[in-house]
């Protein structure tokens, strides 16, 4: 009984590392969830969110470069996006990490759920930038 007890929490554990959602709450309460937030639309309205509100920095533009976000964040039981903070930015001061902000507070998620009950947690999510391509008109 104890071996399969450590098996379950085992898997958890596996499931929870795997979906980035640290599972905390406001409280700093430790909770298991058994789905994790996803982007309503998937990652795809994130880069489509960046085209359509051009949203690639000027700087990184004229250079050329490409760049990479690392955003922590709070969804809340609504999927509503909170405390939105940069942990990585890569090149740091041509802009990405307020790009990335911008998106994410855009975004709407589906929640966290415990079971079947929705439950605030903290998450993160990477966003790549890569130079627009030119558009060429006919």
């Amino acid at each position: 009984m104890v071996s399969k007890m450590k098996y379950i929490v085992g898997l958890l554990l596996v499931a929870f590392l795997m979906t980035g959602c640290t599972g905390l709450t406001k409280k700093d309460k430790f909770i298991v969830i058994t789905k994790a937030p996803q982007v309503v639309g998937g990652p795809e309205a994130i880069y489509q969110y960046i085209d359509e509100h051009n949203l690639y920095p000027e700087k990184a533009k004229v250079e050329g470069v490409d760049g990479i976000v690392i955003l922590t964040f709070k969804v809340d039981v609504d999927g509503k996006v909170s405390n939105i903070r940069v942990k990585v930015e890569s090149p740091k001061y041509m802009g990405f990490g307020k790009a990335a902000k911008s998106v994410l507070k855009a975004m709407t998620f589906t929640p966290a759920y415990q079971l079947d009950t929705p439950v605030e947690v903290y998450s993160r999510q990477k966003i790549t930038f890569a130079p627009p391509k030119d558009k060429k008109e006919d």
